[in-house]
């Protein structure tokens, strides 16, 4: 279920090894989505995937690094450069994802989209999934479907959350843009990011406590301005630049499934573990649990009620990206009496829950980079 870099990716590696999987995907992909940013890591994953090729003939727009304001007003550079593969991408997400699909489709995976409300039972072994007037039958169900995790909160896990982090996010129309790096620019109640992306497009966004914004719609759009336009750095890139749609307001915390498998199912990407933006790239996180969890059924690792790996992973996971986004916003000490910050500083901010398996996490990585 979810047809998202997590879902396309477990689909492309399954059809490599044989299989013939089914993707569910309610959307056609023809709205703006938030994720823009891929880092240049994910050459060697959409090589894995056999999607490079493809990937290199869209119109993505490449970057060589991230520029951040943070601890100061003076910007510092992180270069693409010196890593194995020397440049990112800001993609234009909602193509992105489409392209991934077209993919799985023209290989032989059935791509289905329904509507309607939403039953799920097994018999035996075999799930069945009924959407509106359309059924389905499988041995392994696999919820792709992002933060909402509607398969596996359905078989009685829940959702734990890390934090309180939302985004207010802006899309506009700009024809130059001189560099279209991802920039980082801490605020005293928050933090923003901006990018060009394909199209003459700018996206804008500001990442603060979900308490913390206005609680009517209206106010929303002249606060955010407001604040914007005293940025050093974020307010030169919004001169002479208009929304091309109202702003959105979109979940950004850390937050996991407390069981991200059981007997038959499986949760990755999103679903499974959902990180603060500066913990980690969430597509590059999809693309390798989608592999893995592909891998896993390969091998006939299936029974994933009794596998503690992916269990284990999720919570090094959470606990590794949580004590990194402590660190990196601890590094911010002008606002140390912003609420805000005071959250993200303090070591009883990590969650208490998360066990230490940080070589869990390494044998994981290494194993599908």
């Amino acid at each position: 279920m979810g047809g998202g870099p997590a879902g396309c990716a477990m689909a492309l590696r399954l059809m490599q090894n044989g299989c013939t999987p089914t993707i569910l995907e309610r959307s056609s992909f023809s709205t703006s989505r938030v994720g823009e940013a891929l880092l240049p890591e994910a050459e060697g994953l959409l090589k894995t995937l056999d999607v490079w090729d493809q990937f290199k003939r869209e119109d993505f727009e490449p970057t060589s690094g991230i520029v951040s304001a943070w601890g100061s007003d003076k910007t510092a550079v992180s270069s693409f450069l010196f890593q194995p593969f020397s440049q990112g991408w800001n993609l234009d997400r909602a193509h992105f994802d489409r392209m991934l699909l077209c993919e799985c489709a023209g290989r032989g995976c059935h791509v289905d989209r329904p509507a309607g409300p939403m039953r799920v039972s097994k018999s035996g072994t075999v799930w069945n999934v009924q959407i509106g007037s359309k059924s389905y039958q499988a041995d392994i169900l696999v919820d792709a479907t992002g933060r909402s995790a509607s398969i596996a909160t359905r078989l009685g896990a829940t959702r734990v959350p890390g934090n309180r982090l939302m985004a207010l996010v802006g899309y506009m129309r700009t024809s130059d843009l001189d560099d279209p790096r991802l920039l980082i620019e801490s605020a005293p109640s928050g933090w923003w990011y901006s990018a060009g992306l394909p199209n003459d497009q700018l996206v804008v966004a500001y990442l603060t406590d979900a308490d913390l914004i206005p609680r009517h719609v209206n106010e929303r759009t002249d606060w955010w301005r407001h604040l914007v336009r005293r940025l050093p750095h974020t307010s030169q890139r919004i001169e002479a630049t208009s929304l091309l749609e109202p702003l959105r307001l979109v979940n950004a915390n850390t937050s996991w499934l407390d069981e991200s498998s059981g007997e038959g199912w499986i949760a990755i990407g999103d679903a499974a573990i959902s990180l603060d933006p500066l913990s980690g790239n969430g597509i590059i996180r999809a693309l390798k649990t989608g592999i893995a969890a592909a891998e896993s059924v390969v091998s006939e690792r299936s029974d994933f009620a009794t596998s503690r790996f992916f269990g284990d992973l999720i919570h090094s996971l959470a606990r590794e990206s949580t004590e990194q986004s402590r660190l990196t916003h601890q590094r911010e000490t002008r606002w140390e009496d912003q609420v805000f910050w005071q959250r993200r500083t303090s070591v009883d901010s990590e969650p208490k829950n998360c066990r230490n398996l940080h070589s869990i996490k390494s044998s994981f990585e290494n194993g599908i980079a």
